[in-house]
């Protein structure tokens, strides 16, 4: 992570910086994933534990780790 990540703070007032299972760019929908990613199902489906909380980034168009993170987080909106 690099310093120019946005940082949001916690429950408890300690700053913590977002990552991509977080983010209001993540899609992480088996159906969506499956829809954009027709071969995935090779690997057994979206639902599985192949993909976990993993997903597609909206705005770089990529697959990526749920715990992955990157400096154009934004927070799910509340």
């Amino acid at each position: 992570m690099s310093g120019s990540e946005p940082v949001r703070r916690g429950a408890a007032g300690h700053a913590t910086r977002g990552n991509c299972k977080g983010c209001r760019h993540h899609e992480g929908v088996p159906e969506s994933l499956e829809a954009q990613l027709p071969g995935i199902r090779t690997l057994s489906s979206a639902y599985g534990a192949v993909c976990a909380a993993d997903g597609l980034c909206t705005l770089h168009a990529r697959y990526v780790p749920a715990h992955a993170s990157c400096g154009s987080f934004e927070p799910l909106p509340r």
